[in-house]
């Protein structure tokens, strides 16, 4: 399977952000599946919706919050909230490279 070109940044709050403009809500599914069985991590809140971006659940578990959500621009994203979480978006980001 082919993945979509996965973007690696520092995001505003100075955590890591994960992004891929090119995926579709299929990748986003498999992406929350791997979440989920790797790290525990569930979705928790509801969506939040506007004209060019939509704020997604937060994915929760193991003492990790992550944020999720989807833009025009960047495709769907993972942003982190401290270090523990840029750590695992280090080695999850390692893994999915082709």
């Amino acid at each position: 399977m082919l993945l979509p070109k996965m973007h690696v940044e520092t995001a505003a709050n100075g955590h890591l952000t994960l992004s891929w403009p090119d995926a579709g809500p299929l990748f986003y599914r498999a992406l929350l599946v791997r979440l989920r069985l790797l790290h525990g991590l569930r979705r928790s809140g509801r969506s939040v919706e506007s004209p060019d971006a939509v704020l997604l659940p937060d994915l929760v578990g193991n003492g990790i919050r992550l944020l999720t959500g989807w833009d025009h621009w960047s495709g769907y994203s993972l942003l982190a909230v401290d270090q523990a979480v840029d750590d695992m978006l280090r080695r999850l980001s390692g893994r999915m490279t082709v």
